[in-house]
């Protein structure tokens, strides 16, 4: 449900609803919460792979900049190597904001909503 939602470009809480009618959750939120997390995690790696196919170098970490931004994740603007990983807040090493298969904990993770930017070489 989620590869067809994402397929048909759907926003987070029509993934949600997909979730909703497989799990059918006692909370209203965890549907929404699963969405967000796969969205952003899917969506960020997809970019990776891009940037480097179009030979991007370096790739930088933009948070949503709100009151909202987990305090690990307060590392706006860090800059690494295309293929090198951020260093969240908590110590954790991740390719890109979502990055479930780095092995963080959950709460570096679940219902993040940073992206990746792509970062020219200078010269």
């Amino acid at each position: 449900q989620l590869s067809a939602g994402l397929e048909k470009g759907e926003s987070i809480i029509d993934i949600a609803k997909r979730i909703d009618n497989i799990f059918q959750f006692s909370e209203d939120y965890r549907s929404r919460r699963i969405a967000q997390t796969e969205v952003i995690g899917a969506s960020n790696d997809g970019i990776i792979r891009a940037y480097q196919e179009a030979g991007m170098e370096a790739k930088e970490w933009l948070t949503a900049r709100d009151e909202r931004v987990r305090d690990s994740h307060r590392i706006d603007g860090q800059v690494v190597g295309i293929t090198e990983d951020f260093t969240t807040g908590l110590g954790n090493r991740l390719q890109y904001p979502g990055d479930r298969g780095s092995g963080a904990p959950p709460e570096d993770v679940i219902n993040c909503r940073c992206r990746v930017l792509p970062v020219k070489k200078k010269g």
